[in-house]
């Protein structure tokens, strides 16, 4: 494997991790307030900031 492929696929994974432990902040603190206004939010900032690396 060349080293580019694998620099992609550890930046992948890096991401991937981030985004669970985000997320696995922000879920219970929406469910024990019956608020998901929260999480929505967070996946909506997350796609705002895909699109704007996309487009950027």
């Amino acid at each position: 494997m060349d080293y580019e492929r694998v620099k992609a696929i550890l930046m992948t994974f890096s991401g991937d991790c981030i985004l669970y432990l985000l997320i696995q902040d922000i879920i219970p603190e929406s469910k024990l307030s019956n608020n998901y206004n929260t999480s929505i939010g967070a996946v909506f900032g997350f796609l705002v900031g895909i699109i704007g690396e996309m487009l950027i």
